[in-house]
């Protein structure tokens, strides 16, 4: 077989498998997620899960109106500390999430997280004594 004809092969094969996997991720309803780094991995963890506040900042979650949705942007925003981070703990696991604007604090009850602390970087709430 001569190099044109190897050519020719190689190049059909090409731009077929480059259709077939176009249409094929054109099709999908969510987009590709590739959570292999660990800061990617825990984010996504926390946002897939149930999400309560608890009781010491109601105040904060108030004063900045947030509610789960929101909550779960700014988590898909934010970055993991892990050097403030408690995960070498056997009990429970403490995740520091730190936004531009808000740095959040979760800690893991299995089936839930609870954002146990929430420090407001921008626009603090004075009634809250931030």
């Amino acid at each position: 077989m001569n190099f044109t004809t190897r050519f020719f092969y190689f190049s059909f094969g090409l731009v077929l498998g480059s259709v077939i996997l176009l249409f094929s991720l054109q099709l999908r309803k969510e987009p590709i997620k590739f959570n292999y780094l660990p800061s990617s991995r825990v984010i996504s963890h926390i946002s897939n899960h149930n999400i309560i506040f608890s009781e010491n900042i109601s105040c904060k979650v108030d004063c900045i109106s947030l509610d789960v949705e929101s909550l779960r942007t700014y988590i898909s925003e934010s970055k993991v500390n892990f050097k403030k981070s408690e995960i070498h703990k056997a009990q429970r696991k403490v995740y520091i999430l730190s936004h531009k604007d808000y740095q959040f604090k979760f800690q893991e009850f299995g089936e839930y997280y609870e954002l146990s602390e929430l420090e407001i970087k921008k626009n603090k709430c004075i009634n809250c004594n931030q």
